[in-house]
């Protein structure tokens, strides 16, 4: 290679270093986006004697936390792994008094084979220790309690025996080798609940329970006046205590007596949760058939019916069209410069069927259906895939990501429908006349992450290109263009494809650069899904994602070119219309003159 050469090369490599990109300034972080963060729905709570403004609380949603008892304010937060591994089954706080330096410890247990023992620091929320236990009945309902720096397991084997395992809370030794058995052939599925530290059971008019924590596994029972209607319930900060036929049993009484804790300032009641059935119908169906009902318009048709992917297939997930969308452009203009027409069907909604099969496992089929006529458009069969499967469907094409079980990837397929270069009706669509055939064009993409959540851009006219937001795993929300999950983009590239406006070259990985993630590093935790809407500038869409935390912003996918600039400089621009202003008067006033001196000669 000559000298010239290399030092074109070198040019061009520092003009590409030149090129603009898009970011975020530190001054605009929470200018046109903001986050609410949340812990989900309380679990187990406790107040630190130690900090007077902490209260530590476990949720539903696998989250540990510590909150200020001021202001309410997250101080801390640990989002455990995703459910049922992140499922909390037994949380407690205590002084931990065999460490070196003792110390308070918010201890959580969660998840199943294997189960997680974990210590948490109160005041910072850090990792103090972890250890793991497997058990050997995986299958098996346990339970958890917390007694003097020792953590109990406990298995019960219905109409047998517990099973009751002793271990040092942070450590995880076991006290003594191997579980103790405890015979108990009186216990019963749904009749029993652990008030610690006895395991109790309702049947008929006993009350028969067991000391967990004693040295012989001390059993006692007591006669009801009545039999009991339900199993027992735990009252919530009531130590040994339990309700039962509406009467609040101490276990820990000597007599055993019907009484209320002295000085307790609990009350309890009982609440009935009722089902509404006001406009509600339930209609027998089969999971794997879909149905139409004739209407008015159509009566006297057949209705057509789809049985997907035999026997167990089963529908997991119907998408349609937003119908507030407006479709700007009816065509695409090729290289050529004719117009591919696209195939706008108002009544065409996209099912997802899965079903297990002999030979490759697992089936995803994708069903393309006119819902006034009945008419399958399309199918598409994705062998050896699963989901989690999201689909955003808008204009003529779709857009669906799946696991590829294969290959073990997260893929996402492309679909585009067209009529063709003839457009067949350009007023109104009627799916009751015989529907076009349309030109389908498809393919699919590797993305390098786990989709959770997928949704369209919209605007006011439609007029703003069409992004596809995919909400990933990480908690990031991806704005990507729809140039790139373009299904018409050539694998092979030939001159008059690489004519024709925006068409990009076939790569089968998506590109995730930092810049086209919308929420920068405010990331969301456990993205359950993402909705848009227009904003009333046709160049910005609103965008809304939620899960444990709330992200609020507004994205541009051309740019906001109704908009002004921020540094636009409004006192430039001033001076410059005055300045043409009265030019223009000055001029208008020489012109004038030297027309009336014209005039006089």
């Amino acid at each position: 290679m000559s000298r010239e050469n290399v030092l074109l090369l070198k040019i061009a490599f520092f003009l590409s270093l030149l090129v603009s990109v898009c970011c975020l300034y530190e001054d605009q972080i929470g200018k046109f986006d903001w986050r609410r963060s949340f812990v989900g729905k309380l679990q187990d709570g406790f107040f630190d004697s130690v900090g007077n403004d902490l209260i530590l609380m476990t949720s539903e949603e696998g989250v540990v936390a510590g909150l200020s008892a001021k202001t309410g304010d997250i101080l801390w937060r640990q989002v455990l792994e995703k459910s049922p591994r992140g499922d909390i089954k037994h949380a407690a706080f205590y002084m931990d008094t065999q460490s070196v330096t003792p110390q308070s410890t918010l201890l959580t247990v969660s998840g199943q084979t294997p189960t997680l023992i974990r210590g948490w620091n109160p005041t910072e929320g850090f990792l103090m220790w972890e250890w793991s236990l497997t058990s050997h009945y995986p299958d098996r309902d346990d339970l958890w309690f917390s007694e003097n720096l020792m953590l109990y397991h406990v298995i019960p084997f219905w109409d047998s025996h517990i099973e009751l395992t002793q271990y040092y809370a942070s450590t995880g030794q076991q006290l003594k080798p191997g579980s103790s058995k405890i015979s108990a052939a009186w216990i019963k599925k749904g009749k029993c609940v652990l008030a610690v530290p006895f395991f109790v059971c309702a049947i008929e008019t006993q009350v028969i329970g067991v000391n967990l924590i004693s040295e012989n596994g001390q059993i006692f029972s007591k006669t009801l006046l009545k039999p009991a209607q339900s199993a027992p319930r735990i009252i919530p900060g009531l130590r040994a205590t339990i309700l039962v036929n509406d009467e609040v049993i101490n276990l820990e009484d000597s007599g055993f007596s019907l009484k209320m804790l002295p000085n307790s300032r609990w009350f309890v009641s009982e609440v009935e949760n009722r089902r509404r059935s006001q406009g509600i119908r339930q209609r027998d169906c089969h999971p794997n058939v879909i149905q139409g009902f004739p209407s008015a318009q159509i009566r006297g048709q057949d209705v057509e019916v789809l049985e997907g992917g035999g026997s167990n297939a089963q529908v997991i997930q119907v998408a349609g069209k937003n119908p507030i969308e407006h479709v700007h452009s009816q065509g695409r203009v090729l290289s050529d410069r004719s117009v591919l027409y696209k195939y706008v069907n108002p009544n065409l909604i996209a099912i997802a069927t899965f079903s297990l099969d002999a030979i490759h496992k697992y089936v995803i089929n994708v069903h393309l259906i006119d819902v006034v006529s009945g008419y399958i458009v399309q199918s598409l069969t994705h062998r050896r895939a699963k989901g989690p499967l999201h689909m955003v469907h808008s204009e003529n094409w779709l857009v669906y990501s799946y696991y590829n079980d294969k290959v073990r990837r997260t893929e996402i397929t492309t679909i585009e429908l067209y009529e063709g270069k003839i457009q067949t009706n350009s007023t109104v669509w009627s799916s009751l006349t015989t529907p076009p055939v349309p030109k389908i064009e498809r393919q699919s993409y590797i993305i390098p992450a786990n989709v959770f959540a997928m949704k369209e851009t919209i605007t006011e006219k439609g007029i703003t290109n069409k992004d596809v937001l995919i909400g990933l795993s990480t908690g990031a929300i991806v704005e990507m263009p729809w140039a790139l999950l373009d299904p018409r983009r050539p694998v092979t590239t030939t001159q008059n494809q690489a004519r024709e406006e925006g068409v990009i070259p076939y790569i089968p990985e998506l590109p995730l650069p930092s810049e086209q993630v919308i929420n920068y590093n405010q990331s969301i935790a456990r993205i359950r899904g993402i909705y848009t809407a227009p904003s009333g500038l046709e160049s910005t869409c609103l965008v809304i994602a939620h899960g444990l935390d709330m992200f609020v912003t507004r994205v541009a996918p051309s740019k906001t070119f109704d908009l002004l600039k921020e540094d636009f400089d409004y006192f430039l621009i001033s001076i410059v219309l005055l300045g043409l202003t009265v030019a223009s008067y000055v001029v208008k006033h020489l012109a004038s003159r030297k027309a009336i001196k014209q005039a006089w000669k």
